[in-house]
């Protein structure tokens, strides 16, 4: 999810129409379909609300998927996540009992997350290299996926 400078929602479309040719979007509804089938045969529920509040609502033998805005990148939707923010989050989710998974970043070309060596000590780390493209520039990121249990 983006956001612009006054904080609305912004994904932009792109200028090649190409991009999303028939058989592109044929995959993806068939994709999108395999996917719903998979979700319809189970127990799984999924929730848009502040993590506190999942936390505290998730039954005994729950999984937690967080993914939280990444603290220390430079795009301004990133501003109101705050160390103070990461730690209440890791905090709650040690203290909950449950299974987690939260995605971050370790580092990119010009500085390091900090908090996975300090802050989230405690869990294992998985870590794989993506580059995002910004305004035509690549930019390479290590993301990682920080869990309390091992990651076979």
């Amino acid at each position: 999810m983006r956001f612009n400078r006054q904080h609305r929602y912004n994904v932009p479309y792109g200028h090649k129409d190409d991009r999303f040719s028939n058989a592109y979007i044929t995959k993806i509804v068939d994709q999108f379909e395999h996917v719903q089938g998979k979700i319809a045969k189970s127990d799984w529920k999924f929730a848009a609300m502040r993590y506190e509040d999942a936390i505290a609502a998730a039954p005994n033998g729950s999984f937690i998927y967080c993914d939280p805005p990444y603290i220390g990148l430079t795009s301004t939707y990133y501003d109101s996540w705050d160390e103070e923010k990461e730690t209440r989050l890791h905090d709650s989710l040690m203290e909950s009992g449950h299974k987690f998974l939260v995605s971050s970043w370790g580092s990119s070309d010009y500085r390091s997350n900090g908090l996975i060596e300090s802050l989230w000590a405690d869990c294992h780390v998985s870590s794989a290299n993506h580059v995002y493209i910004v305004n035509g520039k690549h930019r390479p990121v290590l993301e990682v996926l920080l869990t309390n249990y091992t990651v076979e």
